[in-house]
C-alpha cells in the first residue's frame, strides 16, 4: 500500500465529561486500518470499507484513583487494550483529548497522556468523519472538532521571532484564513463563514475576474510524500491546469491543505466590490446574499460572496461601507 494515503488526514477531538463506572465514550471513523497480526498487501482496503473502520472506546472505573481503559478497535473488534491510572485521587471531570494521526492514536485525559496505539497501516480520507457514542445517558460536554489537527504537542518558538512569525512556526504552510474577534482575539481556519446577511442598501456592484497563481485543476503536491489534489470544479470553470504546491514542512493534511488552496483560488477568481449604506452587522468571514433590483434598469440581481474585506468612509456627510468579497461556489 502506498505511504500516500497514511497523510491524507487527521482528526483532533475534544470533549469532558464526569467519569463513572458504567460510563463509556466511543470515536468512530471512517478511515481504514490494518492491525500488525494481519499481512501488509497493496489491495487490502479493497471491498472492505464496512470492515475497517476503526474506532476507539473510552471506558472509566472509580478506585482510589480514577482508571481510564482505551481500546482500540477496527470493526468493533478490540485490536488493543490498556488501563491507565490517573495521578490525582478525585478526578471530578475528564477533559479528553483524542488525537488521530498517520497510523496512531493518541489519547490525553486532563493534560495527562493516557494512551497511544499505533497500527500497522491507516487509509485517511481527506476529510475524515467522526462519530461520537456514548454506552448510557450521560452528559457530553464542550464537544469540539478541531479544523487544523496538528499532533505536535509543543511548538517551539525563537525568543526573538515577532508574532508573524510565531503564528507561521504553529500554522506551518496551511493555508489559514486569520478572522478578528471580539477581545482582540483571532480565528484561525481553513474555510469556515460566518453569519448570515441579507444586504440591503447597495449603492454600487461591480465582478471583476482576474487571474490567480494558485489556481488548478491538477495539483501536485510534495511534502514528506508526493501527492495529488484534484480540483473538478475548476476544471469545469477554467479548464485544465497543472501547478506544484510546495508544503514541504507538512506531514498530516499535506493533500487537504492543497485542495484547500484550490478552491480559495477559485473563489478569488471573481471578486466582487460592493459599495452600501453602513451596516454595523457585517463582519469579515460573513456570507453575503443579494437579492436586489438594480436602480434605472429594472434588472433582478442574486448572489452570494464572502466578505474578505471592509473599510468605511464619510462621503456627502454619510457613512459609506465598501466591501471586498469573493464568490461563493
Amino acid at each position: 500500500m502506498s505511504t500516500l494515503y497514511n497523510h491524507y488526514g487527521g482528526a483532533e477531538l475534544y470533549f469532558s465529561y464526569v467519569p463513572a463506572d458504567t460510563k463509556s465514550v466511543t470515536i468512530r471513523t471512517d478511515a481504514l486500518g490494518l492491525a500488525h497480526e494481519e499481512a501488509a498487501s497493496d489491495t487490502w482496503w479493497v471491498g472492505t470499507e464496512n470492515s475497517r473502520a476503526i474506532s476507539l472506546t473510552i471506558f472509566t472505573e472509580e478506585t482510589d484513583t480514577t482508571l481510564v481503559t482505551c481500546q482500540s478497535k477496527i470493526n468493533s473488534v478490540v485490536k488493543d487494550q490498556s488501563t491507565h491510572s490517573m495521578r490525582s485521587p478525585n478526578v471530578n471531570k475528564l477533559h479528553v483529548k483524542v488525537i488521530m494521526a498517520v497510523k496512531s492514536i493518541s489519547v490525553y485525559c486532563n493534560d495527562e497522556w493516557i494512551y497511544t496505539h499505533v497500527f500497522r497501516d491507516v487509509m485517511w480520507p481527506e476529510a475524515p468523519k467522526l462519530y461520537l457514542s456514548r454506552s448510557s445517558s450521560f452528559l457530553i460536554e464542550n464537544i469540539k472538532r478541531v479544523e487544523l489537527s496538528d499532533r505536535r504537542e509543543a511548538v517551539y518558538v525563537d525568543y526573538e521571532a515577532t508574532a508573524d512569525s510565531a503564528i507561521q512556526s504553529v500554522i506551518q504552510q496551511r493555508p489559514v484564513q486569520i478572522f478578528p474577534e471580539p477581545g482582540r482575539a483571532n480565528a484561525y481556519t481553513y474555510s469556515a463563514v460566518r453569519d448570515l446577511v441579507n444586504l440591503h442598501n447597495v449603492n454600487s456592484y461591480e465582478v471583476v475576474i482576474r487571474d490567480n497563481q494558485n489556481l488548478s485543476s491538477d495539483g501536485l503536491v510534495y511534502y514528506l510524500d508526493v501527492g495529488v489534489s484534484i480540483s473538478k470544479e475548476t476544471a469545469k470553470n477554467v479548464g485544465l491546469i497543472t501547478k506544484l504546491y510546495r508544503l514541504s514542512e507538512l506531514n498530516n493534511g499535506a493533500i487537504e491543505a492543497a485542495s484547500r488552496i484550490q478552491k480559495l483560488a477559485l473563489q478569488q477568481r471573481e471578486m466582487v466590490s460592493i459599495t452600501m449604506r453602513l451596516d454595523p452587522r457585517i463582519e469579515i468571514g460573513d456570507n453575503l446574499l443579494l437579492d436586489v433590483n438594480l436602480t434605472g434598469t429594472g434588472t433582478h440581481l442574486t448572489d452570494s460572496v464572502i466578505v474578505e474585506n471592509i473599510s468605511i468612509a464619510v462621503q456627502n456627510a454619510s457613512y459609506q461601507m465598501s466591501i471586498s468579497a469573493r464568490r461563493k461556489l
